[in-house]
């Protein structure tokens, strides 16, 4: 249970495709600096899945796999760019974030500097962490020999997401007013459902919060064979009020994505290829889908109809969003001129300490995310957020020297490792998937976020009673 050696197969089958894919697509031009950045990005993705394919890691719950998968998913979808079948100007018109205040002077020059930058990142935190992973009984752990343990009675954790849930769709039917769809428009620049959802926490912490707690409660239940179909019934509410709360899709992809991956981590269950691709076909949709009744609730003469009419006389469009939202030169963009802005210097990172306190305290004082960061200084957007992933920020606060975040961050990874495995409590296994894939653990400062879910979930199972199911 929760051991990686099942997927070996499936991430070999990855790597071919992935390989042959890429390879096919080569493209020998006169322009040497293009031809050089495509082998750089090759090599950068083999690099990443050779790691995953090999034997550094035996449990799922593992915190650099996750790393290595989001580096992954970050850099593929960029394929379009890396290779030339988009062209530069149209791409960045397709990113729709105006004039920006700097520009790229050499789009491929700069893309080779950050993916070498990115795997020496990559290659440190893993250098660390196996040291200090080493330096632990770690091998000797045999999780096959712990028993299965969890919570006496799970039926309390199910009694707070619905008391949560009810809050958090009284909250926002009262901060609307009763136009439950207002907060949608914020991410259309609506700047008074800015100001509303920032006044109030409570709101999208219910909304979080119960996304974050049912993946957990239903992998414990079929861990342990119980009814966990039940638990579907407040799941679909719980994703609808995250939406139209955050407007946010990834938070409802990243909460049903670990609760297959928990439930896949059963050595009884079996992995079908069929079923994972009509799964990820769905939600590529499934996103699209989202995105125009984001985009509609923000005018009130486009309709959602309307706008899937209009979306649709536009070919493929609406089918590439995912991909044009990574394809924004967000990271180019700050690789190359955050010495220009100013670095940092942890200014993102000192969220750690201060996320506990609102900023009706702190005022000033308490630090933008990096996303808020990007967009406004190197934007001039007040109404998105554009985030970065790890390497980029680390870069942002301390330059070339931001390399060493990663050591440290593979130390703390290893530690979290052995605790994990350690643990004889199956809720914390489940519950460190969780945090890891769906806050995107170790990926962006949204760390502060798991942390502060972790307090929230944790503590009560801490001062809980337990019970073997072997008793």
């Amino acid at each position: 249970m929760f051991e990686i050696k099942k997927y070996q197969k499936l991430f070999n089958l990855g790597f071919y495709i992935v390989m042959f894919f890429l390879l096919a697509n080569l493209k020998f031009e006169n322009d040497s600096t293009f031809i050089i950045c495509q082998i750089v990005y090759i090599g950068y993705l083999l690099m990443i899945i050779l790691i995953l394919k090999s034997n550094i890691f035996k449990y799922v719950y593992e915190p650099p796999i996750f790393f290595l998968l989001f580096a992954f998913l970050y850099e593929f979808l960029k394929f379009p760019y890396y290779f030339n079948y988009t062209s530069i100007p149209e791409l960045v018109q397709q990113s729709k974030l105006g004039t920006p205040y700097y520009e790229i002077k050499d789009y491929y020059a700069n893309s080779i500097m950050l993916l070498l930058y990115q795997a020496l990142c990559i290659l440190t935190l893993l250098t660390f962490y196996i040291f200090a992973r080493n330096k632990t009984d770690y091998k000797n752990i045999d999780l096959n020999k712990i028993k299965l343990i969890g919570i006496l009675n799970d039926r309390i954790f199910v009694f707070l997401v619905i008391v949560f849930l009810c809050l958090g769709f009284l909250g926002l039917y009262s901060v609307t007013g009763g136009n439950i769809l207002l907060l949608l428009s914020r991410r259309s620049g609506n700047a008074e459902a800015s100001d509303i959802l920032s006044s109030n926490y409570l709101v999208s912490f219910s909304s979080i919060f119960v996304l974050l707690t049912i993946p957990m409660l239903i992998g414990v239940r079929f861990l342990r064979k119980k009814k966990w179909l039940k638990l579907l019934v407040i799941y679909i509410p719980a994703m609808i009020l995250s939406y139209l709360t955050t407007g946010a899709r990834g938070f409802i992809l990243y909460s049903i994505v670990t609760t297959f991956i928990i439930i896949a981590s059963d050595f009884k269950t079996k992995v079908n290829l069929i079923k994972i691709a009509t799964f990820t076909g769905f939600f590529v949709l499934f996103f699209s889908v989202l995105g125009l009744i984001r985009r509609s609730s923000s005018d009130i003469d486009n309709s959602f109809i309307q706008s899937v009419k209009n979306r649709s006389e536009v070919e493929d469009q609406w089918y590439y969003e995912l991909s044009s939202y990574q394809l924004q030169f967000r990271d180019e963009m700050v690789f190359e001129n955050a010495s220009k802005v100013g670095y940092l210097y942890g200014k993102t990172y000192l969220n750690l300490v201060f996320f506990p306190f609102p900023r009706a305290v702190l005022g000033d004082l308490k630090p933008n995310f990096t996303d808020r960061e990007v967009a406004v200084n190197f934007w001039n957007r007040f109404d998105v957020g554009l985030p970065l992933n790890s390497m980029t920020e680390s870069y942002y606060n301390f330059g070339y020297f931001g390399i060493f975040v990663f050591m440290f961050m593979g130390i703390v990874m290893s530690k979290i490792t052995v605790y994990i495995s350690k643990n004889k409590f199956l809720i914390i296994k489940c519950m460190a998937i969780v945090l890891l894939f769906y806050a995107q653990t170790w990926t962006t400062t949204y760390l502060v976020y798991v942390f502060q879910y972790i307090l929230v979930i944790y503590l009560p199972l801490k001062f809980s009673k337990f019970k073997s199911l072997d008793e």
